[in-house]
This record gives C-alpha cells, structure tokens and sequence, in this order.
C-alpha cells in the first residue's frame, strides 16, 4: 500500500519534515519544500504520496490547498480496522483449537489401542506436500529436522512459519552443507533467535519431527539430484509414524545424531563499519567481557574516547548495553 522508493530512515526524516511545514504552513510549494530539506524533488513528491497514504494531509478541492490531519485520526482510521481483524481472527482461532482439542484424546485412544492406524504410507508427492505443510502449520513446540539434501526454499519457509509459532528448530544436515553450492544455503535456520543448526558425516535416515508428537520419514534425495531439485516432498514415498511410542524410537534415533553432531555457527556478512580498526578491535574485546577502562587500556586510548565508540557500537549493534553488544557481534559472527 505504501510507497517505499528511498531509505526507511531517510524517509522517516523527510516525512516528519514536510508534515511540519505543511503544520506551521498550510502551504504546499514543492520548489519551497525541496530547498528547506535539501531532497530532490522527486523525493519530496514521493514523500507527499506516502503521506496520502498514511491519511495524515489531505487535499481540499474547494481551494486546492494541503492541510496536515491528526496522527490520531488517521491511525483510527487505518490501523483500528486491522486491530480489530486481528483480534477477530484470533478469537476464532483459539476456539478452532479448542473445539479440536476435545477431540483429540479420542484420536491418541485409537492410536494406543491399533498401532496399524499410527502408521501412514504416503506414495504421492502433492499428498505429502499438503500433510508437511498441516503439520507445519499446527507445530508450536518444537520443529526437529535431518535432512541429507533439500530445497532451501522449502525448508527455510518451515522454519520462518514454525519460528513465527513460537517453535524452537534443530536442524541435522551432512557436513556438505557447510559448504553448498550455489543457491542451496542452508543455514537461514541458525539466523533465527531460536534455531540451531548442527552436520555430521552420515544420517541414519531423513526425518521431519513436529512437537515429539508426529514424524514423517523420507525418502533419502540423491546425491545426483539439482538444487532445484531437492524439495523434501519429491520421494516416492514417506511415512508418517504417530504412535507415541514409535515417535518415541525415532526421536531418540534424532537425538542420537544431535549429540554426535558438529554446530555451525556461520559468520555473516560483516558490516562496513567494521572495517574501522579501532571498531572491530572494541567488538572483539567486548566480547570477551572486557571493562571500558580495559579496553581503552588495552587499545591506548582515552577512556572518553573509548565510551564514544561502545555507544556507537551499541547503535549500529541495535543493543541497549555494552554486554549486549557483544553477544550480539558474536551472534553475527563479528568476531
């Protein structure tokens, strides 16, 4: 809906700038506008039609002119409306769970009493598809995964969907995905706050395991196999265990692979700034838990000069204390 041409901070500043003077004004002179903020023309244009957007100036036909609108009004009027959607979807939703919640100690009776049932042989790919994507979509837990080859894709929207249901993810690849070939990353799910991402040589079998509750077993892709080719629902056949006890077995048979297995802790992109000396020497030390007055000893500088650097670190880090710098620069793989 929104316009979004140019910097999200730069914007904020226009946007802010130009409301004031249409504010202290009521004029709109775009000539006038672009020599106060210093922005091209075409930025203040821009910058017009988000504000548009966001209802906070309106134009009066009756003599052509702009006027700024309350912040309130137009949050009222846009952003109540989804609120209340919102609200509305998620009061379904609980009572969507709710009403299946009683059905389900009924389902795990049956299971208990005719394992045959726990058991579901699956020789179609867009049935598998549509059966991950359900379990995907109920798993707010815990989302385990061993997987010998996949579609980054594929798996990187299980784990953004799972993540975003509050499910912590564990990841077992082979130690080929340390270094993938192009276009088959597979190390999104170590970026997310509670994803872990772990290799071993060898894997006894693929496997998906949603909440300790559901497994779904693969058919191993082949090394032969193209990236574009390696989506985890391709295999002739899968099966899809939910005995308790079976889901037991199989999720001690993960555990085991988990425990013998290495973490990846991959070092992203480093920033520009760090190409700064004294910056990238500060992240390093702060990570460590050094004090101020250590690190400034330690890099012969003042410690005024020092606290400048850990406040802006602590900026461009996005972190509210020196401590959280540097877990955060170790996150990131900064040092």
């Amino acid at each position: 809906m929104f316009h979004q041409d140019f910097p999200s901070g730069e914007q904020d500043d226009l946007l802010v700038k130009v409301y004031e003077h249409l504010l202290d004004s009521g004029d709109w002179d775009a000539e006038r506008l672009s020599e106060l903020t210093g922005a091209p023309p075409g930025d203040v244009k821009r910058a017009q039609g988000i504000l548009v957007d966001l209802r906070a100036i309106e134009h009066d036909p009756r003599n052509g002119s702009w006027r700024a609108v309350s912040p309130q009004l137009a949050m009222a009027e846009l952003a109540l409306p989804i609120e209340v959607e919102v609200r509305q979807r998620a009061r379904q939703a609980d009572k969507l769970r709710e009403q299946l919640r009683m059905l389900l100690p009924a389902y795990e009776s049956k299971l208990r009493s005719d394992p045959l049932d726990a058991i579901q042989v699956i020789t179609e790919g867009d049935v598998l598809a549509k059966l991950v994507n359900h379990e995907i979509s109920c798993c707010s837990v815990e989302f385990a995964v061993m997987l010998s080859r996949a579609d980054p894709g594929e798996t990187d929207d299980w784990y953004q969907r799972t993540h975003g249901q509050g499910a912590r993810i564990r990841a077992v690849y082979q130690h080929s995905a340390r270094t993938p070939e192009p276009g088959a990353d597979y190390t999104e799910v170590h970026n997310l706050p509670r994803g872990e991402l772990r290799t071993i040589a060898e894997l006894p079998v693929d496997m998906l395991l949603f909440d300790q509750t559901t497994i779904v077993l693969l058919e191993k892709n082949t090394a032969d196999d193209k990236p574009g080719d390696q989506s985890v629902t391709k295999g002739e056949v899968a099966v899809v265990v939910r005995h308790p006890v079976a889901v037991s077995m199989m999720a001690g048979v993960f555990e085991e692979a988990w425990s013998r297995s290495t973490p990846v802790r991959p070092r992203l992109p480093q920033p520009e700034w760090l190409a700064d000396d004294n910056l990238r020497a500060i992240v390093r030390l702060l990570a460590t838990g050094a004090k101020d007055d250590s690190v400034a000893r330690r890099l012969g500088m003042s410690i005024r000069k020092c606290r400048r650097h850990v406040a802006e670190l602590m900026r461009l880090l996005g972190t509210s204390s020196r401590f959280q710098a540097g877990v955060e620069a170790a996150r990131r793989g900064l040092v």
